[in-house]
């Protein structure tokens, strides 16, 4: 039972990892932002240039994807100055950051308004290399059976127990397994 259960938890593993590895590349080449609103805040999932980033944004203002636009006279979209971390901790590209989004075009005076973000940042390396790891240890676990029965055979001695099958060829004297008989084909 406990084998069933590891070897669904491998497919399991491998499925996510072909998954992550997909996203891996499609951030090399597409940016994507899911964002969803919990009041008061907003929630973004952020999947770019490698890394996987979960942020929490406070809204001081609308906004649309990253766009502001103003209230009555309208005069266009706000393009985002980039951000300002002004907190940044960072383990091997596993990190958390928070600091807060700057907009130019307002005419709102010398203190335009802002929105302060924290972020928690995983290159996507790290959930590959985890989804990795159970099938691999299938892998290697079944390929050493198979290396330890091989070398049991070769060495006469029993493939399930490794008793010394020199003295009763026929069958083992530990376990009652029938060894595999070696047959030479005459051509």
């Amino acid at each position: 039972m406990k084998r069933h259960v590891f070897n669904l938890l491998a497919v399991v593993s491998v499925l996510l990892w072909l998954v992550t590895v997909v996203l891996w590349v499609r951030s090399c080449v597409v940016h994507e932002r899911f964002i969803w609103s919990v009041a008061p805040n907003q929630w973004g999932l952020v999947n770019c240039d490698g890394v996987l980033k979960l942020m929490e944004m406070e809204k001081t203002t609308d906004y649309q994807e990253g766009y502001r636009q103003l209230k009555g006279n309208e005069v266009g979209r706000w393009e985002t100055d980039g951000d300002v971390t002004d907190t940044s901790v960072q383990v091997f590209g596993l990190g958390w950051m928070a600091g807060r989004f700057l907009f130019l075009g307002s005419d709102f005076g010398m203190n335009p308004p802002d929105d302060k973000y924290q972020a928690f940042t995983v290159p996507m390396w790290c959930p590959t290399t985890l989804f990795a790891a159970p099938p691999l240890i299938l892998c290697f676990t079944a390929l050493r059976k198979r290396m330890e029965q091989w070398r049991r055979m070769t060495l006469g001695l029993c493939s399930v127990c490794g008793y010394d099958l020199r003295a009763t060829p026929d069958r083992c004297p530990e376990c009652g397994t029938v060894p595999v008989k070696k047959e030479i084909i005459a051509n």
